[in-house]
């Protein structure tokens, strides 16, 4: 079994970024955009890595800091949304400039 690294906070991010999407109006939520909030999110967040065998695993915290990670990964997610709806960046992708 080969183990791989996954950061727990992508899943976070992914878990909470529809809700908070619904909560903005007249903001681009393309596939691009999303994109650009989750990297901004986890640019500004530090990561939470943990070991898998075959993809599965659970990250596991207590209660009380898994509710802080949350509620930091949703603020984080609020912060991005502001900075991706100034400036989406729709015609650029990763090294190309």
């Amino acid at each position: 079994m080969k183990s791989k690294l996954h950061n727990y906070i992508e899943d976070l991010i992914w878990e909470h970024i529809e809700e908070e999407l619904k909560l903005w109006k007249d903001i681009c939520i393309c596939d691009q955009c999303r994109l650009n909030i989750a990297a901004h999110v986890l640019n500004h967040t530090k990561p939470r890595y943990y070991a898998t065998q075959n993809g599965y695993s659970h990250y596991v915290h207590d209660s009380q800091s898994g509710e802080q990670l949350v509620a930091d990964v949703t603020l984080g997610i609020t912060a991005a949304i502001r900075v991706v709806a100034k400036s989406p960046n729709h015609d650029s992708t990763l090294g190309s400039e």
